[in-house]
């Protein structure tokens, strides 16, 4: 059954889906097999599997030119493609896009819907 999933990693949303169901599974020792395969840092594995990381591997900056922040936020959101939490984060901060200064800032290429989520899972594991 494993096997499956590690045949399904692509790109980094699969890569970071996959270590989310082995997370969800309880499978540690395949999901530590999968980090040390793509070179996965230590300290972000021990924070992934401690709750602190919501993604295992950061995406990376934005690669694409977007004329706005809405349809940049929409696209993030569909790659993620993980409607429990981060399309609620994308969702109000499309309401948020409606000040031309916070749309500003959406539209900077290492803003991305990933890093915000992964901030949020920050703060949250400090309170």
């Amino acid at each position: 059954m494993v096997e499956k999933l590690y045949k399904k990693v692509k790109n980094i949303q699969d890569f970071n889906e996959t270590a989310s169901k082995l997370r969800q599974m309880g499978l540690k020792d395949e999901l530590k097999n999968l980090a040390g395969k793509y070179k996965v840092p230590e300290v972000d594995l021990k924070e992934f599997l401690s709750g602190k990381r919501y993604f295992l591997i950061d995406g990376g900056e934005t690669q694409k030119d977007y004329m706005s922040a809405r349809s940049k936020l929409l696209d993030e959101m569909f790659n993620l493609n993980n409607p429990h939490f981060t399309d609620v984060i994308g969702n109000y901060l499309i309401k948020c896009c409606d000040k031309s200064d916070f749309a500003d800032l959406v539209l900077q290429k290492h803003k991305t819907l990933q890093r915000c989520v992964e901030s949020i899972m920050s703060r949250r594991m400090k309170w």
